[in-house]
């Protein structure tokens, strides 16, 4: 998780947010034998993705399959809150689903 986190924050420090941070939008490749077996993390999906601050969601956004912050509502701002809490929501989903 703290690799895309950091994946994520780089994206938020130039200044965009993402909308859509979901497993089904990134791509993962591990290095193993390298001295931390690296993880590399490619985010995807980029169509609702903008500029921090000015981007809001699109009409007739899915909040019945996808779990989103709160404040996540058509027409309304995309924070980089929303995307780390995407993040967050993912890894829980994993955690009690394989538990």
């Amino acid at each position: 998780m703290a690799v895309i986190q950091r994946v994520v924050q780089v994206l938020h420090n130039g200044g965009f947010v993402h909308r859509d941070i979901r497993d089904v939008n990134m791509m993962t490749r591990h290095q193993w034998g390298t001295e931390e077996n690296a993880q590399n993390v490619l985010l995807l999906d980029f169509d609702w993705a903008g500029v921090k601050g000015v981007t809001k969601y699109p009409p007739n956004l899915n909040l019945q399959t996808v779990k989103r912050h709160m404040e996540a509502k058509d027409g309304a701002l995309i924070m980089p809150e929303h995307d780390l809490f995407m993040v967050r929501t993912m890894f829980d989903t994993v955690v009690t689903t394989f538990v």
